[in-house]
């Protein structure tokens, strides 16, 4: 078995040059990670403008001086003045002159966004986690949809610059779409062509000792690691520079996720560890049934080009396909999976990590129990066939 799966990967290999397709999307993730850091020096700087035009209103001037200033000063102090301005705004401290409790970032009157953003910076504080620079706000989602014009999203956007917080980053962004749309092209024609090529190959392999079920097992192996190889190993090795370069960041850091936060199904703070724990879980079911997927295709249809074709229009599909507990379509987009976004829009609490994991899971398993019957049937009509043209004879 141990020389089959090397047989396979060596002819993989020659077909399609992973490692130069792992290479290439490092290197588009490390230039992303450059553009983000260029985006939030743009950023800085457009803030700074904001404020200067903010000073200039009547009884605001020392507050936004106060605010432009820790802003220019660091990192550190910005994250001081963020924490003070929310102390003043909760009532815990008297405003002053130089702090009234006003910000751009921070909207006035009831807001269940700024009450979110206190309670996760009272969590950071007493864990010793250091916010992302520049300070935003905890938004959630009724605060996004109220917001027509984009500002509030604008100001509170979030600028993952840590090895952890550029991966959370990634998948907000649905970069597994991008990775498996690459592993699907790179996998989706390579069992379907040996079965094109007729039974001469499976037969010799049976000769060679290796039984049908063997051989379709050693190919899903290949398909599943070359979809694992696709989908991690630019992340991890992206990850390591990053890592390097500007430290992990804190797994203990507050996401903004729905469920039972003691008042009903509402906001609440999740730790990073658990989201990205979640993602792990999913994106390892998804490519299990992507795998199973390709091989039920490739063994019904055996054009390398259609069975390709076709797994692309079901990752498509899967973008819009309303979401259903028991689909396996529905756990594509991992974010409203992983905070419970989707368990608040459709008021159901089961659309959890473990519950996609399971699906996937039980979908992989119904492919390949059709995928044997459906070779057991074949194997059948052509012995029944071959008794009866016996017998013709």
């Amino acid at each position: 078995m141990q020389h089959l799966w090397h047989f396979e990967l060596l002819k993989r290999n020659r077909r399609w040059p992973v490692w130069l397709v792992v290479g290439l999307v490092f290197l588009g993730l490390l230039g992303g990670f450059g553009a983000l850091r260029i985006k939030r020096s743009r950023f800085v700087d457009d803030y700074a403008v904001t404020l200067r035009r903010m000073a200039k209103f009547p009884g605001q001037k020392k507050n936004y001086d106060a605010e432009l200033a820790a802003l220019h000063k660091s990192p550190a102090a910005y994250h001081r003045w963020f924490y003070n301005t929310l102390q003043v705004r909760k009532q815990r401290v008297m405003p002053t002159p130089a702090m009234t409790g006003s910000s751009v970032k921070l909207p006035s009157g009831q807001s269940e966004s700024v009450d979110l953003t206190d309670q996760a910076y009272q969590y950071m504080k007493k864990n010793k986690i250091t916010p992302m620079w520049p300070d935003s706000m905890f938004l959630v989602n009724t605060d996004m949809a109220a917001d027509k014009s984009g500002n509030l999203r604008y100001l509170s956007q979030r600028f993952y610059q840590t090895a952890w917080y550029y991966v959370w980053g990634l998948i907000q962004q649905n970069i597994l779409y991008v990775l498996l749309t690459l592993g699907i092209l790179i996998t989706g024609r390579q069992w379907a062509k040996e079965l094109a090529n007729g039974a001469v190959h499976g037969e010799w392999l049976t000769l060679q000792g290796i039984s049908p079920a063997r051989q379709v097992l050693n190919q899903f192996g290949v398909i599943a690691y070359t979809l694992g190889q696709i989908v991690y190993l630019p992340l991890l090795l992206a990850f390591i520079v990053i890592a390097f370069w500007q430290g992990l960041g804190s797994l203990a850091y507050p996401v903004v996720g729905y469920g039972n936060n003691g008042l009903g199904f509402g906001a609440l703070l999740l730790p990073l560890r658990q989201y990205l724990g979640g993602a792990l879980l999913l994106s390892i079911g998804l490519i299990i049934f992507i795998a199973t997927t390709n091989l039920l295709l490739a063994d019904w249809i055996r054009n390398s080009w259609i069975v390709t074709a076709l797994q692309l229009v079901l990752l498509g599909i899967t973008w819009v396909a309303p979401p259903m507990l028991s689909s396996p379509f529905t756990y594509f987009k991992l974010d409203p999976i992983l905070t419970g976004a989707l368990a608040q829009q459709v008021d159901d609490s089961a659309f959890t990590a473990w519950q996609g994991f399971t699906v996937l899971l039980t979908a992989s398993v119904l492919l390949l129990v059709i995928l044997a019957a459906t070779r057991l049937v074949r194997g059948w009509l052509r012995q029944h066939h071959g008794v009866t043209a016996a017998a013709a004879k």
